[in-house]
């Protein structure tokens, strides 16, 4: 593969948002062009600390009787998307703590912090990439983990910690990325 300094990529969020939801049925787009179901929503700006995007992978090696690795078995994987919302909002809170504990009215937003079972979403990353790319990450089930530390401190946004765990689908994919470069 040659060299190419063009294939480096620094990445942005799309001026609509670089994190959506939407339910778990919806359809999965094909490429990182193609708009968005008309049911995912925005759940609006991610903090400066970005996006990142974890997989591990546990492995076990098998060695034979004069202590050579001759097979290595993959016993478990695991990806999770952790980022930190900056929008307090009633969407970005339902995502947290469930949308039966979060109510909102003119002036109020009311959150019931309670031990609930979240439901798989689908999630969507929207980036834009240096030279003419958009990045799209496709969680087909993603589940947010509700444990999570917020801090409150003076002259510091307050940030929303989510952690996204991807669940494999019905096919066993669990996340799905798509790299389109856009016409000049």
């Amino acid at each position: 593969m040659p060299v190419n300094k063009a294939d480096i990529a620094i990445a942005k969020p799309k001026a609509t948002g670089a994190l959506w939801t939407d339910v778990a049925t919806a359809a999965l787009p094909v490429d990182a062009s193609t708009a968005l179901p008309a049911t995912a929503a925005s759940l609006g700006y991610v903090s400066a600390e970005g996006i990142s995007s974890q997989l591990e992978v546990s492995e076990t090696d098998i060695e034979e009787m004069g202590g050579d690795v001759v097979m290595t078995v993959v016993d478990s994987t695991k990806e999770t998307i952790n980022l930190e919302l900056l929008q307090i909002s009633a969407d970005t809170l339902k995502e947290l703590y469930g949308a039966t504990n979060v109510t909102e009215t003119a002036n109020l937003i009311t959150v019931k912090h309670q031990s609930i079972d979240l439901p798989v979403r689908r999630f969507y990353v929207e980036l834009l990439l240096t030279g003419g790319r958009i990045m799209r990450k496709v969680i087909h089930a993603g589940k947010v983990s509700q444990s999570h530390t917020m801090q409150f401190k003076k002259g510091t946004p307050i940030t929303i910690p989510v952690e996204i765990k991807c669940l494999p689908d019905a096919n066993g994919v669990r996340v799905t990325d798509y790299i389109t470069k856009v016409a000049p």
